[in-house]
């Protein structure tokens, strides 16, 4: 038996030069080089057309939420982490994912400085953990 290491790689090899491999003569190249050892160019797949209105510019709004001033201004609201973020103003929209992830985002950054209890509550069929800020 013959050990796997001791087993000739079958691979593609050849002294290229970057620039060449990327030219338009690389496909040459390789034609030239399936010819030279009688076996048959691989057959090529097309892609199906793209539908043009995929290429289309998409305008995309990006927001950027202060975290350490949502916070500062939960530690004084003497709220529940979830209630406060889901109904604080931010200046402009967010739906219900958006806001429960900067919940999550918060807990976790600030989990230091919040009181995590044992107490739930619910909104719209989800439960969220209690989190208020500690006594200072």
């Amino acid at each position: 038996m013959t050990p796997l290491a001791l087993v000739p790689k079958l691979m593609f090899s050849g002294q290229l030069e970057r620039e060449y491999a990327f030219s338009v003569d690389f496909a040459d190249y390789v034609e030239g080089w399936y010819r030279r050892r009688n076996a048959p160019l691989p057959e090529r797949q097309k892609a199906e057309a793209i539908d043009a209105s995929l290429l289309d510019e998409e305008e995309v709004e990006e927001y950027v939420v202060d975290t350490e001033a949502l916070h500062r201004e939960f530690l004084l609201s003497g709220r529940d982490l979830f209630s406060f973020v889901m109904e604080q103003p931010l200046g402009f929209e967010q739906d219900f994912e958006a806001r429960l992830s900067l919940y999550c985002d918060m807990a976790g950054l600030y989990a230091r400085e919040y009181h995590l209890g044992d107490a739930t509550g619910t909104h719209n069929g989800y439960e969220y953990l209690m989190i208020h800020a500690k006594e200072q």
